[in-house]
């Protein structure tokens, strides 16, 4: 893989045209997909360019049928990390989710939100799971509260490991509780598994002595409810 012969060898290039090619390979021929060397030259681009026309491929449900697999996990990690280095493809990776049928492509993105998640990762996945009236055992939600309440930092007692520790969740809890108090009634009942996940996270991991037990005391609703 990766030597000069190769239409993989584009990975190498500085050209900007190296995504094209990689992107009419697959056109072309969509088994490219399932294809790890293809894969591995589009993700050592690195560019946006790259990063969309993995997620043009992806949102296309005929594509990823023809890869022959359900394994979510490759494409999506894939697609996490170019998520994580521009904010513009994340933002297209949530506005591509919303309007994806359930099926594997839908389940490759809700990966991808998962493993890097923001706030705004967090309420996509919320609005739209409660719109397909899934609970959160139903949802990656779970994973996205780990990877956003949960931060690493190198252990000060067994060297050489990372040691886990929580996250403020100020701001998301405030705004996950007015949609349990305003919402439809799913998501509601989402909102509120959230806020109950956020909690057990919060008490294994910890949180700042400054962010309030109660999502929103003003709203003067009682949390946790009875």
């Amino acid at each position: 893989m990766g030597d000069a012969g190769s239409p993989f060898g584009t990975s190498y290039s500085p050209s900007p045209e190296a995504e094209n090619i990689l992107g009419v390979l697959a056109r072309d021929d969509e088994r490219f997909l399932k294809e790890h060397d293809w894969l591995a030259a589009l993700s050592k681009r690195e560019t946006i360019e790259a990063g969309r026309i993995l997620l043009g491929l992806v949102t296309n449900a005929t594509s990823v049928d023809k890869t022959g697999r359900e394994d979510k996990t490759d494409l999506g990690r894939r697609l996490a990390s170019f998520m994580a280095t521009y904010d513009q493809f994340r933002a297209e990776v949530y506005t591509e989710y919303a309007k994806l049928p359930d099926g594997l492509s839908k389940s490759v993105l809700e990966y991808a939100i998962a493993e890097v998640a923001d706030m705004e990762g967090v309420l996509v996945l919320v609005r739209d799971s409660a719109a397909r009236k899934k609970t959160m055992g139903a949802t990656s939600l779970y994973t996205a509260l780990r990877s956003l309440l949960i931060g690493r930092r190198p252990s000060t007692t067994w060297i050489g490991n990372d040691e886990m520790f929580g996250l403020p969740a100020t701001d998301l809890r405030k705004t996950l509780f007015d949609i349990f108090v305003h919402g439809t009634a799913d998501e509601s009942c989402l909102a509120s598994e959230c806020l109950v996940a956020i909690d057990e996270i919060r008490d294994d991991y910890g949180y700042t002595d400054s962010e309030p037990r109660h999502p929103n005391i003003q709203s003067e609703v009682p949390w946790p409810q009875v």
